[in-house]
């Protein structure tokens, strides 16, 4: 059935590349290239950030279960499953255009704040140069106010809800840590 299927979707693929290609011409593999520049950049910024939920779940910023780490693959298991079962939720439960922008919102207030804590680092522990990480801050802030509103406010939203809930935790007495957690 997974052969049947993946040959179905292949073939949707080749029969939808076929008329661009076309209308491309030799600009073609110019288009390939940069597509293939960004998938790349793509997935090794999804792999950076399945390494931040067990770092959080270790912190207690994620429920704990999430902390954990399969034995074989080391690879965060739980975490990514958790991880796709919101995006599957979210995708099902909203508007596909929707997800994206907010997911996009997201991730660019994620890379503006690392840019701004590298931006914070002494010249001593500093890879690159300090313009760099403002122009980070800088780039993050305007492709992500040039996304739809609707996905802006709803990202800012989150975003101001999850800094709300951090900051009631952090005012709460913490609790002892056990041997089980």
């Amino acid at each position: 059935m997974v052969i049947g299927l993946g040959s179905m979707i292949g073939a949707g693929v080749f029969a939808a590349i076929g008329p661009a290609a076309r209308a491309a011409g030799s600009g073609l593999l110019v288009g390939l290239a940069i597509a293939a520049v960004v998938a790349y950049c793509n997935a090794t910024s999804s792999a950076q950030l399945g390494a931040i939920y067990p770092a959080m779940a270790a912190n207690g910023d994620l429920p704990r279960v999430l902390d954990a780490v399969h034995p074989d693959y080391r690879v965060p298991h739980r975490a990514e499953l958790a991880a796709g079962a919101a995006v599957t939720v979210l995708v099902l439960v909203a508007d596909l255009r929707s997800a994206i922008g907010f997911s996009s919102f997201a991730v660019l207030t994620y890379y503006a704040i690392a840019n701004a804590a590298a931006w914070t680092l002494p010249a001593a522990q500093r890879r690159w140069p300090c313009m760099l990480s403002v122009l980070g801050v800088a780039g993050c802030a305007l492709l992500a106010f040039t996304l739809p509103e609707v996905s802006v406010l709803v990202g800012g939203g989150v975003l101001a809800l999850g800094a709300l809930i951090w900051f009631v935790r952090a005012a709460l007495p913490s609790r002892p840590t056990t041997a089980t957690d």
